[in-house]
C-alpha cells in the first residue's frame, strides 16, 4: 500500500457518472497492475533477466522501458503532489504553491542522495523503511471507521475536523514502536501489520468509541 490508495479516490471524485467511476478505477488497476506485471513476468521469463528495463534493453527496445517508467512513475508522483499539497493546505492552511515547492527540493535533495548511493541498494532500503510505516495507515482507518464512527460520517465539511490528532498521535507512536519492534525485540511479523496503529488510535479515542456505542448512540442509528 503507498500513496496511489488514496489518490482513485480524490482523482475520480470529478467523475460525471458512476461509471465512470468504475470503469476508471477498473482500468488503472488492470494496466498498473496485470498489464506492467505480466509484461515483467514474461520478459523475465524469456531472456533470464528479473529486472523490467534490462529486460526490454535486452530484446531491444530499452527506449520502451523509458516510456514505461515515465508512465508508470510521472502521473504517479504528479498525483501525489497533488495530494500533498491539498492535505497541507487543508491541515496546515500553507498555500499549496509552498507546499509544492518545498516537496520538490526535498525530492529532489532525496532523489540525488540516492542515486549517488546505487539505485538498488537506495531503493532496498526505502522499502525497509516502508514497512515501518505504511501498516500505520490502514490500521487507523480500519479502527476509525468501523468502531470509532462505524461508517457514520459528517457530510458537511465545516463539521470536520481539520486535523485528527488522535490519529497523528497513534500514527507517531505507531512510527516509534515499529522499529523498536524490528531493531530491538527482532520481531520480523507485528511490526509490519497495522495492529499496533490499529490499537493506538482506539486507546486515544476511547471516548469517541464510548460515545459511539453508547445505548443512545445505538438507537439512533437502527
Amino acid at each position: 500500500m503507498d500513496a496511489r490508495a488514496t489518490t482513485p479516490p480524490d482523482i475520480t471524485r470529478f467523475a460525471k457518472s458512476a461509471g465512470a467511476v468504475y470503469t476508471t478505477t477498473i482500468a488503472e488497476f488492470i494496466a498498473g497492475n496485470f498489464v506492467f506485471n505480466l509484461l515483467g513476468l514474461v520478459l523475465g521469463l524469456a531472456v533470464g533477466v528479473s529486472n523490467l528495463g534490462a529486460a526490454l534493453s535486452a530484446v531491444g527496445v530499452g527506449s520502451l522501458a523509458a516510456v514505461a517508467i515515465f508512465v508508470q512513475g510521472f502521473p504517479h508522483e504528479v498525483n501525489t503532489l497533488y495530494t500533498g499539497s491539498l492535505a497541507g493546505r487543508n491541515a496546515l492552511g500553507i498555500p499549496r504553491l509552498y507546499i509544492n515547492v518545498i516537496s520538490g527540493v526535498l525530492v529532489a535533495v532525496l532523489a540525488y542522495h540516492g542515486l549517488s548511493q546505487g539505485v538498488l541498494q537506495s531503493f532496498l532500503v526505502y522499502l525497509g523503511y516502508l514497512a515501518y510505516v505504511m501498516p500505520l495507515i490502514p490500521g487507523i482507518m480500519i479502527a476509525d471507521y468501523f468502531l470509532v464512527h462505524r461508517g457514520r460520517y459528517t457530510r458537511r465539511v465545516a463539521d470536520a475536523e481539520a486535523v485528527n490528532w488522535r490519529a497523528v498521535g497513534a500514527f507517531a507512536a505507531g512510527l516509534a514502536i515499529n522499529p523498536f519492534l524490528r531493531m530491538v525485540v527482532h520481531d520480523t511479523f507485528w511490526y509490519a501489520l497495522p495492529l499496533v496503529a490499529f490499537a493506538l488510535y482506539l486507546l486515544f479515542s476511547w471516548r469517541q468509541v464510548r460515545a459511539a456505542w453508547s445505548p443512545g448512540a445505538m438507537a439512533a442509528s437502527s
